[in-house]
């Protein structure tokens, strides 16, 4: 008999783990899981651009949180995305 862990960590192999190692959009689970790495790198890149770097740049707050913004958008990993199978 085969335990319900085995088969959750055979299903997580699988579609998410292989999906994000190789190409994420073989999976919906494995798209889904690189979307949101780079979203929470993105927003941990604009809090730690906003909070620390800019900090002492004289800047106003309106216009250092919109560079901080930008600066999130422009350096997000969105490498992530792109399918690794192409070069094997």
């Amino acid at each position: 008999m085969v335990s319900a862990q085995l088969v959750g960590g055979e299903w997580w192999n699988l579609h998410v783990l292989t999906a994000v190692m190789y190409n994420p959009f073989s999976s919906l689970a494995g798209l889904a899981w690189v979307l949101v790495s780079v979203g929470v790198s993105a927003a941990l890149i604009y809090a730690v651009n906003l909070r620390l770097t800019l900090r002492r740049g004289g800047l106003d707050d309106v216009t250092r949180r919109r560079v901080a913004r930008v600066l999130a958008f422009c350096t997000a990993p969105y490498l992530f995305l792109l399918p690794t199978a192409w070069f094997f």
